[in-house]
């Protein structure tokens, strides 16, 4: 009878350890699917991220940038030293000078002298007052210019040459008051150079040639239509 209860608790026992054993194995391989199935997780996870970053980055690649004022401003700023004419002119004019007494001349006391003389105007635009129009969506940029301007005249002094001279008997002088004829020698040039239509026109042409010129240095903006017009009705 012992025997066979000896048998019967070895049997009992082998089969807890076979159990035991199948049960372990059950635990470490859920263990290792488990881990398996993170570690896929984790890979998917990681490949949707990094398809997520291409295409937000190929949204930026694709997205236009947006041109402002102050970007075409900046560009195109360095031109103004560019777009200006040189007008050089000879000319000739008279000089009167005479006594008066009770605002009337004074008989004999006119001094009269005829003269030439030579200088040189530079008209230009003021880029100060560009008007600007951009159009992103349509890729159109329109550039407005000013009216043309005398940015300077100067009277070459040692070009004056007096080739007629009448002196009066009393009043005999050598151009008294230079200044005052200077500036209004400059004052009525500056009027005739700005009526000159030839010139108005080479100027808006040589602007509108370097001005795109210079907008075009830029790569993303050879897509655009570029227009150069005079400012109207001001």
């Amino acid at each position: 009878m012992g025997n066979e209860d000896n048998k019967s608790v070895l049997k009992l026992i082998g089969l807890v350890g076979a159990l035991f054993i199948v049960l372990l194995l059950v635990v470490i391989w859920n263990v290792v699917d488990e881990k398996k199935r993170k570690e896929e997780s984790l890979i998917a996870t990681e490949i949707a991220s990094d398809g997520d970053l291409k295409e937000i980055k190929s949204e930026k690649k694709n997205e236009k940038h947006k041109y402002t004022v102050d970007e075409i401003e900046s560009q195109i700023k360095p031109a103004g030293d560019l777009i200006v004419e040189e007008y050089h002119y000879k000319d000739a004019g008279v000089y009167e000078d005479y006594k008066t007494f009770f605002g009337a001349r004074v008989p004999l006391t006119t001094d009269k002298q005829v003269f030439t003389y030579k200088g040189t105007a530079k008209v230009g635009y003021d880029f100060e007052k560009i008007e600007y129009e951009i159009d992103n969506e349509n890729k159109e940029i329109t550039i407005k210019l000013p009216e043309l301007e005398i940015l300077s005249n100067e009277i070459d002094h040692s070009s004056f040459q007096i080739v007629d001279s009448k002196d009066s008997i009393f009043n005999s002088q050598d151009f008294n008051d230079f200044n005052a004829l200077e500036e209004e020698l400059i004052r009525e040039k500056n009027s005739e150079v700005l009526k000159d239509e030839n010139l108005k026109a080479d100027a808006e042409r040589k602007a509108n040639e370097i001005i795109i010129s210079f907008l075009k240095q830029n790569p993303d903006l050879s897509e655009y239509n570029m227009e150069i017009k005079m400012i109207t009705g001001k």
